[in-house]
């Protein structure tokens, strides 16, 4: 992959700071060499970090919003997005979140009835629904990406799971109409993956894309309210290790077969528990 051959990209989250964890560093290199980067936040979440205070569901999704376009700036994106998809975790007005699993029957009924509900359908049924599939592919149709970034669909978490099935879906869609897209799968979050994860194609990154990341991951305080000082270069370093250079940033190449049968990853699955150790592409600065 020529990176140089890269003119417009979309990067996808599910969350507000997805894009600056997992793909800052790759997304700062892009721009750094005038690459048009495009910013997408999918699911409307009012979740704040411990110990950040706020107590209503609506200021909390103003101040995650108004964090993401920080991040993004810090990155250099030309476009932000926010499609608004609900959320896996349901919210009452004042931020509580329904488990039905730790409430009994009576007190989950009681609090659904209290669910504010943001935006367009839930996302992990997104793809059932036209007006959804439609935000994407109009959203690709106007930007004519060279890459696309995306979720593994081999997450835990249950939105990081449905944005990078659904995204897979409908860029197979538009593959097997002729669109020709090139997508990739980043690190699954911090509750790991479904079935081994190893990335195969790693980006190497200047000091720079780096500390710039790092300035990117900082304008979420709602998030991590003690900060996450330094952990743009150990991750940065950890990829680095791998790929043989100083810094970098891994990812995996997308593997959805194209009637959306997921076959690659049934095998994945399989040559996962077998361990092998997969061939890596490495592209250097100057690609």
């Amino acid at each position: 992959m020529k990176l140089d051959n890269i003119k417009t990209f979309i990067s996808i989250g599910a969350h507000c700071d997805d894009v600056e964890y997992r793909t800052g560093g790759l997304f700062s290199r892009l721009t750094r060499q005038g690459a048009r980067g495009v910013y997408v936040v999918m699911v409307e979440n009012p979740y704040v970090g411990s110990g950040y205070i706020i107590k209503d569901a609506a200021t909390a999704l103003a101040t995650r919003r108004a964090e993401s376009l920080k991040g993004a700036a810090q990155l250099g994106a030309a476009r932000v997005e926010f499609f608004g998809f609900k959320s896996y975790y349901l919210h009452t007005p004042d931020r509580q979140t329904v488990f039905p699993a730790f409430r009994s029957r009576e007190e989950t009924i009681a609090m659904a009835n209290e669910v504010t509900w943001y935006g367009l359908p839930p996302v992990q049924n997104a793809y059932l629904f036209p007006e959804c599939v439609a935000r994407l592919v109009n959203l690709i149709t106007e930007e004519k990406p060279d890459l696309i970034l995306n979720h593994t669909p081999n997450d835990r978490h249950p939105d990081h799971y449905s944005v990078g099935r659904f995204v897979e879906l409908v860029t197979n869609d538009l593959n097997n109409a002729g669109a020709n897209l090139t997508q990739l799968h980043r690190e699954p979050g911090s509750g790991g993956s479904m079935g081994g994860w190893r990335p195969t194609i790693f980006f190497e990154l200047s000091a720079a894309d780096v500390e710039r990341q790092q300035r990117a991951m900082e304008c979420f305080p709602s998030q991590f309210p003690g900060g996450l000082k330094g952990y743009a270069e150990r991750r940065a370093r950890a990829f680095g290790k791998l790929a043989g250079v100083t810094f970098a940033e891994g990812y995996t190449a997308s593997g959805g077969g194209a009637d959306g049968s997921w076959s690659r990853y049934d095998h994945e699955w399989e040559r996962c528990v077998a361990m092998p150790a997969d061939p890596i592409t490495v592209i250097p600065l100057n690609a």
